[in-house]
């Protein structure tokens, strides 16, 4: 359970965005809250939210706002950032961070050719999983060797 000194102490030592710390409120959830769940079971409210994992801010770099990228992916994918499992994420950051690595613009169609999105059917996430006999370092290295 996430607890207000888990938070503070979080915000001490995490950027969460890019510009402006304050435009970003972190609150805990429910312990009995999934925060995959659709958006469209939420209640009407004032304030735009999603709920994120630390480990995405942590452990994987990401941060707020969402680049073009990203945007675009999850527009294309049709899924909230919450609905994305937090190894899909990972999939995201370590293809952006290889495309950077090679000088290569990330485009969302470049990432749809080698990773495909298996939706959700009766559970809450969506994940990302590579497409058979598209292996991605195989391709890049081709490319650039």
């Amino acid at each position: 359970m996430t607890t207000l000194t888990r938070i503070r102490a979080f915000r001490c030592h995490q950027s969460l965005c890019k510009s402006n710390e304050t435009d970003v409120a972190i609150v805990t959830c429910d312990g009995d809250e999934p925060i995959c769940r659709d958006g469209n079971l939420f209640p009407i409210s004032p304030q735009r939210f999603t709920y994120m994992y630390v480990t995405i801010f942590e452990k994987l770099g990401l941060r707020l706002p969402f680049n073009t990228f990203e945007k675009e992916l999850l527009t294309i994918l049709n899924v909230s950032p919450c609905q994305l499992h937090p190894n899909s994420w990972a999939f995201i950051r370590a293809f952006q961070i290889l495309c950077t690595h090679f000088g290569i613009t990330p485009s969302s169609n470049m990432f749809l050719y080698f990773f495909e999105l298996r939706a959700p059917h009766k559970q809450l996430w969506a994940s990302l999983s590579g497409v058979s006999g598209r292996a991605l370092l195989t391709r890049v290295l081709k490319v650039f060797l």
